[in-house]
């Protein structure tokens, strides 16, 4: 394993290790991921968005058996960790949705209810493994150099392009954090990996390129933190009815169109 620059990820917020997955590993799962069925595809298409969590599944899990990422990641936490989920995700060719500016520390009542979000998310680690290049055509991360310092951000609660709820920075605090922070594109080679803390603002544009960016993404926590499911709970519902009333009210602007169409014609 690489000597870790700790106190680079300490002021960064994150750090990029090159030729972290073998590139042979790579293409099996991207062959793989061809056959599998997805969870998630894009809307208006047939097109994989998401494949859920893959830990269990060759040759995915080879991410975990031969790299030294469950090490790695307890370094960097200098605690005891676990693997909090594993996923597999597609930002397809000349479709691929942009994915808002956030912090992971956002949702953390959905994979670790109950926990003090102000003190525990540095107890928290995303890798982000390149399964395909990642660059400024096909829509690679960005994120805001530093912007850990910053703290908890304010968001916005929306609706993506895949009707999901999402939580977005606010533009006022995007625009503050702009005029501290730089905007890195975070372009990389197929088998680097990117490891960023749970505050640090990230988000992609869209793909509008012929190439597909495939990424596995997991997320590690402190092996000792207790969880409380009833916030889980709480939040999990607090999701679906956002979901629910944004498109009844859509579905109310809709009938409004349609009768101003209606007054156009005559």
């Amino acid at each position: 394993m690489k000597n870790l620059n700790l106190k680079f990820y300490d002021e960064h917020g994150f750090f990029i290790y090159k030729n972290f997955l073998n590139k042979s590993v790579c293409n099996q799962i991207k062959l793989s991921a061809k056959k599998l069925k997805p969870k998630l595809t894009i809307p208006f298409s047939k097109i994989p968005l998401g494949y859920g969590d893959l830990r269990d599944k060759s040759p995915f899990n080879k991410i975990l058996t031969t790299t030294d990422v469950q090490n790695l990641v307890d370094k960097t936490l200098m605690t005891k960790t676990e693997l909090s989920h594993f996923l597999l995700v597609n930002k397809a060719a000349w479709i691929g949705p942009d994915v808002e500016w956030h912090q992971e520390v956002f949702n953390m009542d959905i994979y670790a209810p109950g926990v003090n979000k102000k003190k525990d998310w540095k107890r928290f680690i995303q890798v982000f493994i390149a399964i395909d290049p990642q660059t400024k055509e096909n829509g690679c991360l960005k994120v805001f150099d530093k912007s850990h310092k910053a703290g908890i951000l304010k968001y916005e609660d929306i609706v993506n392009i895949a009707g999901s709820h999402k939580r977005r920075v606010r533009s006022e605090d995007l625009n503050k954090l702009h005029k501290k922070s730089k905007i890195i594109d975070v372009e990389l080679n197929q088998g680097d990996a990117l490891f960023f803390n749970h505050l640090l603002v990230h988000g992609s544009t869209n793909n509008l390129s012929p190439h597909s960016r495939l990424t596995a993404l997991l997320q590690y926590y402190d092996s000792s933190l207790k969880f409380n499911s009833k916030y889980h709970k709480k939040y999990s519902d607090f999701r679906a009815n956002f979901i629910e009333n944004f498109f009844k009210t859509s579905l109310n602007k809709i009938q409004i169109y349609k009768k101003n169409l209606k007054d156009f014609k005559k």
